[in-house]
């Protein structure tokens, strides 16, 4: 059953640009890096552009199943480069306690 790794999480003022060009960097490295992505189906970012909390935004991973999402999620976070460069320097642009992760099914 598809399910879609949802997370989100608000970007302090003044930081979009450096959360944009680190977004672009992470798509230039799932595509220098498809090992370490074969279970990802696909992948997409929004930012909330009006009404509701201003600089919100929403990554959606999509997977085959949860067994799918966790071997990828293991994979990443063992690789040191993934780490260091996109992951860790993105909680930086987060305002404290925004950041949310959940799992939601796909229905008919």
């Amino acid at each position: 059953m598809t399910i879609f790794v949802a997370e989100t999480f608000i970007i302090k003022p003044g930081k979009m640009g450096e959360y944009q060009a680190l977004a672009e960097k992470y798509v230039e490295f799932v595509k220098n890096h498809p090992e370490l992505f074969k279970e990802l189906v696909s992948r997409k970012g929004f930012t909330h552009t009006w009404g509701g909390k201003v600089g919100g935004c929403v990554e959606l991973s999509e997977f085959n199943s949860m067994a799918d999402a966790e071997k990828c999620g293991a994979r990443i976070m063992q690789h040191q480069e993934f780490m260091t460069t996109i992951v860790l320097p993105s909680f930086d642009l987060y305002i404290p306690g925004s950041y949310s992760i959940g799992i939601w099914n796909s229905i008919p």
